[in-house]
């Protein structure tokens, strides 16, 4: 259980900041470029070294390094609180980034190797529904906190700070795993894989909408609907309150047919409908119906996408699959983030993800692959026919 916990925290305080950067960035005089590229930035850091995070969770202890992961992402933000200027922040978010995603990966990476293939997706379900409740509780109390200026607190960066605190001290309760022997030519053969690659064009097109979101959203309900800070929040906490059923409920279908492929085409096809009507949108009861379809197709897609990667990659070698699949999806962030400040007015950037999550959809059927809730798909290449009894820390 404490996986998920600290999973939560993490996502809690990486929210409670970075919803409200672009409107404190904002106030501080910077232009909506310089804000997409701050909030990008954030999302482009781990791609210098989310892969080698990834194998190196494989080939030492996952506890130490997510430990300095929370650190330098709780230090190097603690920085950030006392800058003003765009040069210095820009450098400062690197650090941030690479901080979190660190911890992220070897998280990720952990619980993925302490679950069997019985109901794969309902475990999986679970963690990332207990997860996912960062996203809307963290910009919810963030809100208040922010609008009251309680202790001072004006700045997000701060309120990021004093809200990973309690996470960085239970995760230096987290178990010992052993370390493994691995060999980087495993990891290039598991990559070359069609079943990847065409799971890798797919992550990337649907993860714009993430950079999206993060640069454009909240400008969005603040000059669009007219929202203060307080508002956003409880807006944020509506709609994400319906991701975490949307999860399990995506994890009971992905068991019960025994393979995450419908949730696959019906996350993009929600994705596509819920970022397309952004632009119709103009009060806040379209706008959660808008969001509400949008947030289905979130909740498929996760859960499509961890079976996916759970099944594709052998257990020693979790960190440094989940590490790629994660980086191809960062890079779709990015741009994301980075467009939606180029693109004029906060609405467009949305059409447009929903257009690539069109064609997500088409890559799918045209490739015509399949994903399984047993992983198997990679065992052939070790010689193992059956699939691998547990081991101490699996359930």
């Amino acid at each position: 259980m404490i996986l998920p916990i600290l999973a939560f925290g993490y996502i809690f305080a990486m929210r409670a900041f970075l919803v409200y950067l672009p409107l404190y960035l904002e106030d501080g005089g910077l232009s909506q470029h310089k804000i997409g590229a701050l909030v990008s930035v954030f999302q482009i850091a781990p791609l210098l070294l989310l892969i080698p995070f990834g194998i190196m969770g494989d080939r030492f202890r996952p506890r130490h390094l997510m430990v300095t992961g929370l650190l330098i992402f709780a230090g190097a933000l603690f920085v950030s609180a006392k800058l003003s200027s765009f040069v210095p922040l820009l450098f400062v978010f690197v650090v941030v980034g690479l901080g979190g995603s660190l911890f992220t990966i070897n998280c990720d990476s952990l619980y993925f190797k302490s679950i069997t293939d019985r109901r794969r997706g309902m475990k999986l379900a679970w963690y990332s529904g207990i997860r996912a409740m960062g996203f809307g509780l963290g910009p919810f109390l963030a809100g208040y906190v922010l609008d009251a200026n309680f202790m001072l607190l004006g700045n997000p960066m701060l309120v990021g700070v004093l809200s990973i605190l309690p996470f960085i001290v239970i995760s230096l309760f987290l178990w010992e795993v052993p370390a493994e022997r691995i060999v980087l030519a495993d990891y290039a053969r598991d990559l070359r894989r069609k079943q990847v690659l065409v799971l890798a064009v797919i992550v990337f097109l649907f993860s714009y909408h993430f950079g999206v979101e993060a640069t454009c959203f909240s400008l969005f309900l603040k000059h669009r609907l007219g929202q203060d800070n307080v508002a956003i929040g409880h807006t944020y906490l509506y709609i994400i309150m319906a991701l975490a059923p949307a999860m399990i409920v995506a994890g009971s279908i992905s068991d019960r047919a025994g393979h995450p492929n419908l949730l696959g085409l019906v996350a993009m096809g929600c994705s596509a409908v819920g970022n397309g009507a952004m632009l119709l949108v103009g009060s806040l009861g379209w706008l959660l119906v808008a969001r509400f379809i949008h947030v289905i197709g979130d909740g498929a897609f996760i859960i499509f996408n961890r079976v996916a990667i759970a099944s594709l990659f052998q257990r020693r070698r979790m960190g440094g699959g989940l590490g790629t699949l994660t980086t191809v999806g960062f890079i779709g962030s990015f741009l994301g983030a980075y467009t939606g400040g180029l693109i004029p007015g906060h609405v467009w950037p949305f059409y447009v993800a929903g257009v690539l999550a069109v064609v997500g959809m088409v890559v799918f059927l045209v490739s015509g692959i399949s994903f399984s809730n047993r992983g198997e798909s990679l065992r052939y290449a070790e010689g193992q026919a059956k699939v691998d009894a547990p081991q101490q820390g699996e359930y």
